[in-house]
């Protein structure tokens, strides 16, 4: 009888914990869903009002030409990072769709041995392009949607010159690697138009899937 009750109690407290544990995976959820669109907003409007800076003269000055690229990146690595938490959070609730390498890079991490034999971890630091791409198949594949990213077209040749101008102008060597072009600046404002829109129509079909509504 003893032995009864006492597997009643280890029972309990197992599920116990199991439904604390649920409980705050799906908070993790709701909360590193919450942050991507409010950072998709607040990013957005940035780039938004960089765009209307530009506008307000038929040369803009380097400054808002830098100020426009760096704004453009600002959104595009951010909901890169938080799209891949979304993705990390729903493995973390039992969408274990993921193979143990995507979910190390999902975390950034990656782990070497040290001379005494011990695992240690580090961070990993990925290509802005690779790491965009990774970003939005991981995403569609957590919210299980057909969302796939057209890298075919022209647009995204244009995107990957933009991340050697964007890399160029965070770590001059010269005053004329801060000179942006024009033909520059009309990449980076090409590639807004591309970004933001397949962004948009991600957020829209994912958290659709997440959070449900129409």
């Amino acid at each position: 009888m003893k032995e009864q009750e006492t597997v009643v109690k280890v029972t309990m407290a197992g599920s116990k914990i199991l439904a604390v544990r649920a409980h705050k995976v799906e908070t993790d959820l709701k909360e590193q869903t919450q942050s991507y669109i409010g950072l998709h907003k607040v990013l957005m409007q940035d780039l938004s009002e960089a765009r209307e800076r530009l506008a307000e003269y038929e040369s803009p000055s380097q400054f808002a030409r830098r100020t426009y690229i760096r704004t453009l990146f600002a959104l595009i690595e951010g909901e890169t990072f938080s799209r891949k938490q979304v993705a990390l959070a729903l493995y973390e609730l039992g969408y274990k769709v993921f193979q143990p390498e995507e979910v190390a890079l999902l975390r950034e991490e990656q782990y070497y041995l040290t001379e005494q034999g011990r695992a240690k971890k580090q961070q990993l630091f990925l290509r802005t392009a690779a790491n965009l791409r990774f970003s939005f198949e991981t995403f569609a594949k957590a919210c299980k949607t057909n969302y796939k990213l057209d890298s075919s077209g022209r647009e995204w040749e244009s995107f990957k010159n933009i991340v050697d101008c964007r890399n160029r102008i965070t770590h001059p060597k010269r005053v004329s690697d801060l000179n942006i072009k024009d033909e520059e600046l009309q990449h980076a404002i090409s590639v807004a138009d591309w970004y933001t829109k397949i962004s948009s129509e991600l957020v829209k079909v994912g958290v659709r899937e997440i959070l449900g509504g129409p």
